[in-house]
């Protein structure tokens, strides 16, 4: 499997950021699900700052995913492909990295709106997106 994606097939690169993707997502949604059950305590706050920082990841792999599809190119569709099928795909496929960097960015406008502070895994301060509104 080539590193690059090529005429005919997605490289390795590509499709190693494809899946680190999709296991951060699951891995937030779980984690997501399960903290707003937990009780109010230092345990809460630690769980809603990892949450934050696999969001604010998500969102660094999809600004890299779009630049390396931007440097590499994509495959080009299977051969016998509907007009129609592959329109819809793409489509699909833009509408699903819109998701990918609007959630992030708007859980960033949140968390700025509310007040808190944000750190991506304690280790760089992220300025607010908007001030604080009660």
């Amino acid at each position: 499997m080539p590193l690059r994606n090529d005429r005919d097939q997605w490289g390795s690169v590509s499709i190693a950021l494809h899946w680190l993707t999709l296991l951060l997502i699951f891995g937030m949604a779980t984690v997501g699900l399960l903290m707003v059950e937990m009780d109010n305590g230092p345990a809460k706050i630690q769980v809603y700052a990892l949450h934050k920082s696999f969001g604010l990841t998500v969102l660094g792999l999809t600004v890299l995913r779009l630049l390396w599809r931007l440097a590499v190119g994509t495959p080009r569709p299977v051969r016998g492909t509907p007009m129609w099928q592959d329109g819809l795909a793409r489509m699909t496929h833009g509408a699903l990295y819109v998701v990918l960097l609007a959630v992030p960015i708007s859980g960033w406008w949140f968390n700025s709106a509310a007040g808190f502070p944000l750190r991506w895994f304690s280790l760089v301060h992220l300025p607010k997106l908007t001030t604080f509104d009660p």
